[in-house]
């Protein structure tokens, strides 16, 4: 029999195919740093509307306003992130009207770092089953194929996955020592999830109802139906002091659907290629004898079924499978463990070589278009320079601009917004994707097409091309052309046109 001393040598080796793995993840981690010094203002999930919500509670000192009248601004977001992110930009005094670029390194920059304590909590999660873990370099290369550019931008998700992962401890910890402090824990860190990101509560409640099935303990049913109280409490006391309903603003607003959900169903088969080989070693630890093994595999199985009904709401992507992939990735390793199984390196090449086939960014544009960023950089102090004339000339007019990534360069100017009460002309004009969304309700559309007709609106400001002027042409024929600045054109009110 081996000593421990003759055995630690060979366990702690780094072999060829785990340097080959942390080579692959020091690439990936590279291109992230690379991308937090981009000047492209939306790496994913329209992350320019994001940094501009950062700006007018900076500038303006409200993030909500009501959604149903002027100026239709429509956040589908908790409010946690913003709130955070604009003491950060007073804190170290960034003009956020004027350095635009700096929120988004600040932004991203916490973003990427997270990543890091995420990874050391899935670790400590994953400790708690396997003592001595062996696979870290494995794991963290799986984590970076499978988490999202959403991740790494300026929103809120990295912070939402912090706090889910803080609460899964917790509540595993709960179950393995019955603990009162894990069981308090639990709820503040679910919590505080939710205040950053809303779609939380969904998770986090279905692990309490699983741990409740399990346990038949009250503390399971008590602890949820706490956090859904103070969420609710927050909720009607912001609305006694505001009179601004966020119940309407975050779950009733937020709930609209595309007609043509084929390129929802395209990105769920996508992940599902990624992930249906993790998910088959999941089902597997439903027979396992460990009952907390069990529970995290069927929790898996339905975080798995929740997060494919998510991304068929429009305008979703991968941001919906963080805490799939999370309970996906401690099965796997846990039914390593628990079996003794092991992965052929050839295979695990192969799952890799998978990963990278239908990644997004498997082609990097830092490698294959060495001028991209500098095109991202030059479009970006052209629409500087653009936006100082262009504001001169509005002054303090309501303008209307159909593509909101150039709200960044407008914060300070009153903008009448709206791009998610017609979210198909946006993405017709924005994205170059042609849907017809239908709203669970959609009685402010008329209302709000109204200020187009009345003079409300005096300017609409559009690129220069085909699209923008041909939304122009069918919408908005209240409106002509008053003058060209650089590469934008600004279309002005024109009572005539309505009376004709």
């Amino acid at each position: 029999m081996k000593s421990k001393q003759q055995i630690l040598p060979e366990e702690t080796k780094l072999t060829l195919f785990d340097t080959c793995c942390l080579l692959l993840a020091l690439y990936l981690i590279a291109v992230r740093v690379y991308y937090v010094f981009s000047y492209n203002t939306n790496l994913e999930g329209v992350e320019f509307a994001l940094v501009h919500f950062i700006q007018l509670i900076c500038l303006k000192g409200n993030l909500y306003t009501d959604a149903s009248q002027f100026p239709y601004l429509l956040v589908v977001h908790a409010p946690l992130y913003y709130y955070f992110m604009a003491a950060i930009m007073k804190l170290f005094t960034i003009n956020v009207a004027e350095d635009i670029h700096t929120m988004y390194v600040i932004g991203r920059s916490i973003s990427f770092l997270l990543l890091f304590v995420n990874y050391f909590i899935l670790l400590k999660i994953l400790q708690l089953f396997i003592v001595q873990f062996k696979f870290k370099i494995r794991l963290l290369l799986l984590l970076l194929l499978f988490v999202p550019a959403h991740f790494y931008a300026c929103r809120p998700d990295s912070f939402k996955v912090v706090f889910f992962m803080l609460f899964l401890y917790s509540m595993i910890q709960s179950y393995k020592t019955n603990k009162l402090i894990f069981s308090i824990t639990s709820i503040f860190f679910l919590f505080i999830g939710v205040l950053f990101k809303q779609d939380i509560i969904v998770y986090g409640c279905l692990i309490y109802f699983i741990f409740f099935l399990r346990t038949r303990k009250l503390i399971h049913i008590i602890s949820p139906a706490i956090i859904v109280i103070s969420v609710v409490c927050l909720m009607y006391a912001y609305y006694f002091f505001s009179g601004i309903n966020l119940f309407k603003e975050l779950f009733i607003y937020n709930i609209q659907y595309d007609s043509d959900i084929r390129l929802n169903i395209i990105l769920i088969a996508c992940h599902y290629v990624k992930a249906v080989p993790l998910l088959i070693f999941s089902v597997l630890n439903i027979k396992s004898k460990n009952k907390l093994t069990c529970m995290l595999s069927i929790l898996s199985i339905m975080y798995f079924m929740v997060f494919s009904l998510f991304m068929l709401r429009i305008g979703s992507s991968f941001n919906y499978t963080y805490e799939s992939v999370i309970l996906l990735l401690l099965n796997v390793f846990i039914y390593f463990e628990e079996h003794a199984f092991k992965l052929s390196n050839l295979k695990m090449s192969l799952y890799v070589v998978l990963l990278f086939s239908v990644n997004k960014f498997i082609f990097y544009k830092i490698i294959i278009h060495k001028n991209v960023e500098l095109n991202y950089k030059k479009a970006y102090f052209d629409n500087k320079t653009a936006a100082q004339k262009i504001k001169q000339i509005i002054g303090n007019h309501v303008v209307f601009i159909p593509d909101m990534k150039y709200y960044l360069f407008y914060a300070k100017l009153p903008i009448i917004y709206g791009a998610d009460w017609h979210y198909d002309r946006y993405c017709s004009i924005a994205l170059n994707i042609q849907i017809k969304p239908k709203f669970i309700r959609n009685d402010i559309v008329d209302q709000y097409d109204r200020q187009f007709i009345n003079g409300k609106v005096e300017y609409i400001l559009i690129e220069n091309n085909y699209k923008s002027k041909e939304l122009l042409r069918q919408y908005y024929t209240s409106y002509a052309l008053d003058q060209q600045v650089n590469n934008f054109l600004i279309y002005k009110f024109n009572i005539e046109r309505v009376i004709n």
